[in-house]
């Protein structure tokens, strides 16, 4: 059976989410980033919609700070009510599934270098798909 992951960008004015394998997009929103809690109550209805008993894992960019280890977003400054939020392990206690945390930035260069994954960014630029044998896709501003 394929594993299906779902992907969320965090960014300062909209949040965005991708449901799919690898390259392969099944299923995408977004919806506008206000306070931390509605936020996140988003984050958790969009997740609520989009969850399937195939869906594996939940990864996370957002830009920096952040500690990505501890899945912790750290006061960044497009966020300015984000003080340590443990964002994977608030997912993973709710959706019992793993989560993920990665800086946004590394998370696109992840995706100009690898051949296989998703991200989506939310921000002035936009990786819809990821890229094939290391030739990025879709790359717009």
């Amino acid at each position: 059976m394929n594993k299906y992951s779902l992907g969320f960008d965090i960014g300062g004015t909209k949040c965005a989410v991708v449901r799919g394998i690898g390259t392969d997009i099944h299923q995408k929103a977004s919806f506008a980033t206000t306070d931390c809690n509605s936020t996140i109550a988003g984050i958790f209805a969009l997740v609520e919609d989009m969850m399937t008993e195939d869906v594996d894992a939940i990864g996370i960019s957002c830009g920096g700070p952040l500690d990505a280890a501890r899945g912790m977003i750290m006061s960044p400054p497009n966020l300015p009510d984000w003080h340590d939020v443990p964002i994977t392990s608030m997912l993973t206690a709710r959706f019992a599934r793993p989560a993920y945390l990665c800086n946004d930035a590394d998370a696109c260069a992840l995706a100009i270098k690898t051949p296989v994954g998703m991200v989506v960014h939310s921000g002035d630029f936009k990786i819809d798909t990821t890229s094939i044998d290391g030739e990025m896709t879709d790359l717009t501003r």
